[in-house]
């Protein structure tokens, strides 16, 4: 059924539709009205084979703008709402409520390209599939913006698929742009929660911005978060993954590749790898806490921060390093020489001083009582007598 630009349908109180269709149910098209399917309508696609969607917005006729989606349940569908491909259209300022997918049979919101801003609240349920998931769940490729309010994927419990197998391509949400850095923006307005997926969690490829919100995995097997070639990302993330369990890939539970000016304050419990992973990135604050991992709680550019008996065995790290420009790093807790190479891993004794010789010290005019050294300040003298390593100077 075509739905034209300006038409509004309503569904009224609890109606369910069976369908087989090969193609779809509804296709959305129009450029200048707003249209829309609300209610609360159950649409089983049992019976509908592999290629059918639910509601197709229909960019090979042209751009789709100001659709409204709002109450839907989509139960054993291919595809939840999906677009047509297209060179030259896209859709624009999509709507969608308590849009509901359930017993997925493949990915369930598939939309590419899009513009202007989406407002999203919309969750992918697998708990009761029976079989494992080897399909995405949410993609938005080639974007401009997104208003997150809830984005929810769930994996299937242990009770209906008990076996845990790596599924690398069942990745629970990509958002990503072909031009990282150019428009794509994410408001996080309230969360993005993943739980019990068997394989990637979160791909962001391309983001300009993130801000807000919490981002939330649990029982993450693969990669809980990955971020790559973004920019201006601000949030909170959190995540239990599955040490210890065979099949979990032996890979950082979060990673940041090429990004700059991060600010996030991550929590990770059981990575089976690495916990937080910075690679190339630049002026970033990062708060991470990293308990019972397998690995180091924090690996930047390569070179491991803090030894591994800080963050495995129920040890605690819990350090904020900030990164500018250059290679100079500064952790809240304890301060270290700007560039790790040069630091063994060892941690430098605790310093207790009076405020003035406090002040003193951060303008580097501390004198060695010793020797009556003011040339490096008090934190480098202890960590070279602690390392045997060469003071690299006064650098923060």
């Amino acid at each position: 059924m075509t739905v034209p630009r300006g038409v509004h349908i309503v569904f009224e109180g609890t109606s369910t539709v069976r369908s087989k269709t090969s193609t779809c149910i509804f296709r959305m098209t129009g450029d200048d009205l707003s249209s829309s399917i609300e209610g609360h309508p159950i649409f089983a696609m049992a019976a509908a084979p592999a290629g059918s969607t639910v509601v197709r917005l229909g960019t090979a006729s042209g751009i789709v703008c100001r659709v409204t989606l709002d109450g839907l349940r989509c139960q054993t569908a291919f595809e939840c709402v999906g677009d047509e491909p297209s060179a030259a259209n896209c859709v624009v300022d999509l709507t969608t409520r308590n849009v509901v997918a359930e017993q997925t049979r493949g990915r369930q919101f598939n939309i590419r390209p899009s513009r202007g801003f989406f407002t999203v609240d919309l969750r992918v349920d697998q708990t009761l599939n029976t079989s494992p998931v080897t399909w995405e769940g949410i993609r938005i490729a080639d974007m401009a913006g997104l208003d997150i309010v809830r984005m929810d994927v769930l994996g299937p419990s242990v009770e209906t698929v008990p076996t845990l197998a790596d599924q690398l391509d069942a990745i629970a949400i990509v958002l990503s742009t072909p031009v990282p850095g150019a428009i794509a923006s994410i408001d996080l307005n309230g969360r993005i929660l993943i739980d019990d997926v068997r394989g990637p969690d979160l791909v962001l490829d391309g983001i300009s911005n993130l801000i807000g919100g919490q981002v939330q995995v649990y029982g993450s097997l693969g990669q809980a978060f990955a971020c790559r070639a973004c920019n201006d990302v601000n949030t909170s993330i959190s995540v239990v993954g599955r040490a210890g369990v065979l099949a979990a890939p032996a890979v950082p539970s979060v990673q940041f590749d090429t990004s700059s000016r991060i600010r996030a304050d991550v929590a990770v419990q059981k990575s089976p790898s690495t916990g937080v992973s910075l690679n190339g990135c630049n002026d970033s604050v990062v708060d991470v806490t990293s308990i019972d991992g397998a690995g180091y709680g924090l690996v930047e550019s390569g070179r491991a921060i803090g030894p591994p008996a800080r963050c495995v065995g129920g040890g605690l790290a819990r350090d904020e390093w900030r990164r500018f420009g250059g290679d100079k790093l500064l952790r809240q807790r304890q301060r270290v020489p700007s560039r790790p190479d040069e630091w063994d891993g060892a941690v430098a004794p605790a310093v207790r001083a009076s405020g003035r010789e406090r002040g003193r010290q951060r303008r580097g005019l501390s004198a060695d009582p010793e020797t009556g050294d003011s040339r490096t300040c008090a934190p480098c003298r202890l960590i070279l007598r602690a390392t045997g390593q060469v003071c690299p100077g006064r650098s923060w």
